[in-house]
């Protein structure tokens, strides 16, 4: 199931000749998925995630307090309340230090930005159990997560665009070799989340994202098609996708991974057929 309505940002530049081949078009991909999480009483509680059986397992084992999450919404305005539960897990870990409560922790020092911090007690968590797969998927997040920051202090846009008409210009490629190598780690670390939870189509959707992000394109298909393959109804998988195929010049394939997007939510999707696969 997918929520009602998405926010689609663009920013977008276009040639007087009305030709998609020749028009500077930068379209933003859906984001990352993240492990996020809400108290019981919030006020977003019963708001839309989508569900997958891992997260579910770790909320049994937190008697559903606090309660995860996965999605690419924007987690603005619950610092105070992450940063409450990394309070909280600090007790937990002073009982037990188990995998299971550093994984808890390292999510939430994760979502206050305390990257450093999540890393270390992601890599603790994975010391005490090498087959707890979400940590390898935090794990992997958090890494992109601190490039990103440091993308933005270089002066540099980390948001990842499909820019269409320009095969030749690869928009955000890395032309360093430090940054490669972490993007490197990036994907290994969503590679061992797939060989212990193959059925987790998060990690082949961050994977592709990230594959797109180092020009990987035929590659970042290939990932978004296994993704919908395990959830037909991945509205954000079917958008890359779309987006990936126009920029390949499969106007045709885009348009209808784009309209089945339309039909699962994200309604901008139909602008973007109207104006450039026509």
């Amino acid at each position: 199931m997918i929520e009602d309505s998405r926010e689609l940002p663009t920013n977008e530049g276009e040639a007087d000749d009305g030709r998609v081949q020749n028009k500077n078009i930068v379209i933003d991909l859906q984001p990352i998925f993240t492990i996020s999480a809400f108290e019981k009483n919030a006020v977003d509680y019963d708001r839309f995630q989508y569900y997958h059986l891992a997260i579910n397992e770790i909320n049994e084992k937190n008697n559903y307090n606090p309660l995860l999450t996965i999605s690419n919404k924007s987690n603005e305005g619950y610092k105070d309340v992450f940063e409450n539960f990394v309070l909280f897990f600090n007790e937990k870990i002073q009982i037990q230090q188990s995998s299971h409560n550093y994984l808890n922790r390292g999510v939430f020092h994760c979502l206050t930005a305390n990257y450093n911090k999540s890393l270390d007690d992601l890599n603790r968590s994975i010391e005490l159990d090498e087959k707890q797969s979400i940590a390898y998927f935090v794990r992997a997040n958090c890494r992109y997560k601190m490039l990103e920051e440091i993308e933005l202090l270089a002066g540099t846009n980390a948001e990842i665009s499909v820019k269409i008409g320009e095969r030749n210009t690869v928009v955000n490629s890395l032309s360093n070799e430090p940054a490669a190598l972490d993007y490197k780690q990036i994907l290994e670390d969503y590679e061992i989340t797939l060989f212990l939870n193959p059925s987790f189509f998060f990690g082949y959707f961050n994977r592709a994202f990230i594959k797109i992000r180092l020009g990987e394109y035929k590659s970042a298909i290939e990932d978004l098609n296994r993704a919908i393959q395990l959830e037909p109804e991945f509205a954000e998988a079917y958008f890359n996708r779309g987006l990936t195929k126009i920029f390949l010049d499969d106007l045709e394939g885009g348009a209808l991974d784009l309209s089945r997007a339309g039909e699962l939510g994200i309604y901008g999707a139909y602008n973007i057929i109207k104006r450039y696969c026509n």
